[in-house]
């Protein structure tokens, strides 16, 4: 079962606080990845722990100051997207070249060691999954979102700082689910204190 509880309503005429998204759901199993070598843990100790974080949840000590914030590496929904080729290119070539941040450096001189760096990239995906909520459009599109790690429990926590305007409706999703595990609509956002939806079966939509 996977609840969800939209708090967030404000009086008349004043400012809407954040959205908060509890969520509950089972947890889900990270793959298996390869255990990384020292040499790759030192490496990225010395070359990329400073923003990405020894961890790699992008709180790194020189994250706070970055305009764009270093990539999140345990977010299961990346992880899933991004290709091993990708990751290797980011590294060698710097942030530019891969269309991300260009305050992220080259480092070819790691070329012959990329392999081992992104097998230590990937053993940050979190052994929970990833949640998301996102506001969408009536065309479906992306309008604002945030995602977390889920707690031991499948419990989770968001904060969404903003409803769009134009945004329909609110959608949770589950890394390695491909169908939407809630739909809330906006209209019943403005309404309600909290909503609860259905982790099985067709996603609840509330108009």
């Amino acid at each position: 079962m996977l609840a969800v509880f939209l708090v967030g309503a404000a009086p008349v005429g004043a400012a809407p606080p954040p959205l908060q998204v509890r969520v509950r759901c089972p947890p889900a199993a990270a793959p298996i990845a390869a255990r990384p070598s020292a040499e790759a843990v030192a490496l990225y100790g010395a070359r990329c722990a400073s923003c990405h974080g020894h961890g790699g949840h992008g709180d790194g000590p020189v994250a706070q100051g970055l305009m764009v914030k270093p990539r999140r590496f345990s977010d299961a929904f990346w992880q899933e997207e991004v290709t091993d080729e990708e990751l290797a290119r980011a590294i060698v070539e710097g942030g530019f070249v891969v269309k991300k941040s260009s305050a992220m450096p080259a480092h070819p001189d790691l070329k012959a060691r990329v392999a081992e760096l992104v097998a230590l990239v990937r053993s940050f995906r979190s052994p929970t999954g990833s949640v998301a909520v996102e506001a969408v459009s009536d065309e479906g599109a992306v309008l604002a979102s945030v995602s977390v790690d889920p707690r031991s429990d499948g419990s989770c926590e968001l904060s969404l700082p903003e409803m769009p305007t134009e945004a329909v409706a609110l959608v949770v999703r589950v890394a390695g689910r491909p169908a939407p595990f809630c739909r809330v609509g906006a209209s019943a956002l403005a309404k309600l204190h909290g909503a609860e939806c259905a982790a099985r079966g067709a996603p609840l939509d509330q108009r």
